[in-house]
């Protein structure tokens, strides 16, 4: 990979995570390679407005509807529902997991680097956080006890690629995550081929999957072009996804490693903003601490 690679961050949000996205952005302006940084936002044709202020010389807003096939409609009266071009219902989570997949399969750069609206950066933003030896990271941490959805997933995407079943496998799902456009493209062949049907109805008419799981499953197991991946079990971002988490971080009792340049609070937490001020300043200081250690 050349020295004057862009990084292609890629943010899939909407009207509840404006001002997390906000937030975001300022953090990702302060820490990137101003030289070599682009960054596209994505939500729904009806939020554009208030993302329109976020529109800067190295961002791009655009809308789920000029990312995906035509034809996706958002159900006027259920905004967590769209309609796919065949009319049928499709999944508020689903649909962004459609977004994510089809923006990443669009882009011309080496690979892209998907951002939540609930990130915070606190560290300087290079390209060593996602390569190794001209190779991207691929996450593959140990399954916990708590990851209760992940086999699901993995049977999934085991049958959606036709991948023999894995006796053993990891989590590939986490943030920041690092995807290979042409292995993208490649896995997105494969379920067409084995479905005979465009891969968005095939995907897009399931109750659950995970895009992380499918991808990390190809590009391990199946993909055979040019692009190389590296195995990281350690995330590179300190995620709180429970309250329990926030208590945790607060007791101190939460794992850090010097790769972490990201806070996640998850949007669904329901902390109030001082509460989910509290645990940000909280968290962007251990970090900042582990550093100096």
């Amino acid at each position: 990979m050349p020295d004057n690679r862009t990084l292609h961050f890629i943010t899939v949000s909407y009207a509840p995570d404006v001002d997390r996205c906000r937030r975001l952005c300022e953090s990702l302006d302060k820490y990137r390679n101003t030289s070599h940084c682009r960054h596209t936002i994505i939500c729904p044709q009806r939020d554009l407005k208030l993302f329109d202020s976020l529109t800067g010389s190295h961002r791009k807003i655009m809308s789920y509807q000029q990312v995906l096939p035509k034809g996706y409609n958002q159900m006027p009266l259920f905004s967590k529902w769209w309609l796919d071009p065949g009319f049928f219902p499709v999944r508020g989570w689903i649909m962004q997991q459609l977004v994510k997949i089809a923006a990443a399969s669009h882009s011309d750069e080496e690979y892209v680097i998907f951002a939540d609206s609930d990130l915070v950066f606190c560290r300087s933003i290079t390209a060593e956080c996602f390569e190794e030896n001209g190779a991207i990271r691929l996450l593959a941490k140990s399954l916990q006890p708590q990851d209760k959805d992940h086999s699901l997933w993995q049977r999934l995407s085991e049958r959606l690629l036709w991948l023999t079943p894995q006796r053993e496998f990891p989590n590939y799902v986490g943030q920041l995550m690092s995807w290979s456009p042409d292995v993208v493209r490649a896995m997105l062949a494969r379920i067409e081929n084995n479905a005979d049907k465009p891969w968005y109805k095939t995907l897009g008419r399931l109750l659950t999957f995970s895009e992380y799981t499918l991808y990390g499953n190809f590009a391990e197991h199946i993909y055979q072009g040019g692009v190389q991946h590296f195995l990281d079990d350690s995330p590179i971002s300190l995620d709180l996804w429970s309250r329990d988490d926030v208590v945790r971080l607060k007791d101190q009792q939460l794992d850090l490693n010097q790769k972490m340049i990201a806070v996640l609070i998850q949007s669904n937490l329901r902390l109030n903003q001082r509460e989910e001020g509290i645990a940000l300043q909280h968290a962007l200081h251990m970090l900042q601490q582990r550093i100096k250690d």
